[in-house]
């Protein structure tokens, strides 16, 4: 893959992420955000700072899937599609979770790194600490290099296990919902998944929840803090 290929795809991803941001942050806005009651009223400041922020960081974010593609290129992620290539029904089943589970893992270990290891610029995003801080655009208002690393969970765990690449790439569209979704007040979510509820409570401590999309890890390492135990 040359150096202008790798260019044309980081642009390509720079520009993606832009679009499917402001799509994503308006779609937020004309359902959840409207029933916020009148005490989490959104703070029209905040949002803008981390509407800027976003798109400061963006250039930053795509460095991830561009570097991914240049690893696939060059052998180090391999991938299989579809049950017959990924060796029969149980194989993809168990190579699905094994990435999801994998994937969780190593976002729970940067996310509580970032927290009591090196910061690296976290604290930015940690301003927010009420629901009237917080919306979807705060999901990706992270200082560009610290947003950064905590996609490279991504890349470790398809170094580590083949995923299927339906699956892979749907879970990497599912993170960009995601993490805005848990910023924004009301998106809570059944057990054992992490929403709003949960999410809100670690922006409040600094602290507890640090998982991304299940609150399993939490469980397992007693990092766990319900809103019922508020």
């Amino acid at each position: 893959m040359e150096f202008l290929q790798l260019v044309f795809l980081w642009a390509t991803y720079w520009f993606g992420l832009q679009i499917s941001f402001t799509i994503l942050v308006r779609v937020f806005s004309q359902t959840m955000e409207k029933s916020r009651p009148l005490i989490f009223s959104l703070d029209s400041k905040r949002y803008q700072e981390h509407v800027d922020l976003s798109f400061h960081a963006f250039h930053m974010y795509s460095l991830i899937p561009t570097f991914a593609h240049w690893l696939y290129y060059k052998g180090a992620i391999a991938v299989c599609s579809g049950f017959q290539d990924c060796g029969g029904t149980l194989t993809y089943a168990s190579k699905s979770l094994g990435f999801f589970m994998l994937l969780e893992f190593l976002v729970y270990l940067v996310h509580l790194g970032l927290h009591t290891i090196v910061p690296c610029g976290h604290n930015v995003h940690h301003e927010a600490k009420t629901p009237a801080h917080m919306s979807a655009a705060t999901g990706f208002a992270f200082e560009p290099f610290d947003g950064t690393l905590q996609g490279v969970p991504f890349i470790m765990a398809a170094l580590i296990v083949t995923p299927p690449l339906e699956i892979a790439v749907a879970i990497a569209a599912c993170t960009c919902v995601w993490t805005m979704g848990i910023h924004v007040y009301g998106w809570n979510l059944p057990y054992p998944f992490m929403g709003a509820n949960f999410h809100a409570i670690h922006h409040k401590y600094n602290r507890f929840n640090y998982g991304l999309f299940t609150i399993f890890w939490d469980s397992t390492f007693q990092t766990l803090k319900t809103p019922s135990n508020e």
